[in-house]
């Protein structure tokens, strides 16, 4: 679990932050137009939580100048961190995508091995009549 630093601000009625550091100063530029800011920690992420960080799973508190995580709506919204497994096969899925032949391809070899339904060989001349090379 970690912390992160923000500064949060209000411009245009609506909350946001930029990213602070260890001493609380801003790293990147508040707008002139904000009507107020303040620093703030958010704690215990987990790491799934810090790389999906998001503005909408903060609650802003301008009277007490506080800001909290809400782990319901990051939940919500993000989900939950994959298990390895479910990365891992992720990961095969990707592989696969990258060395499959061109989609165009496999359907073009498949239309004239004719391995389609006669519905779905028809439609597909009916495209290549329309459109010859």
């Amino acid at each position: 679990m970690a912390d992160i630093k923000i500064i949060a601000f209000k411009d245009e009625n609506k909350f946001s932050y930029v990213m602070a550091d260890a001493d609380g100063n801003a790293q990147s530029t508040i707008p002139e137009t904000a009507t107020i800011q303040f620093p703030a920690t958010i704690s215990g992420l987990s790491d799934w939580e810090i790389k999906n960080f998001r503005t909408d799973c903060i609650d802003f508190d301008e009277s007490k100048k506080t800001a909290k995580w809400n782990t319901t709506n990051f939940a919500n919204i993000v989900g939950t961190e994959p298990s390895a497994d479910e990365l891992a096969l992720a990961s095969v899925h990707q592989a696969r995508r990258i060395e499959y032949p061109y989609i165009g391809d496999q359907l073009d070899d498949l239309y004239k091995q004719g391995a389609f339904s006669s519905d779905m060989t028809a439609k597909i001349k009916a495209v290549k009549d329309k459109h010859p090379k």
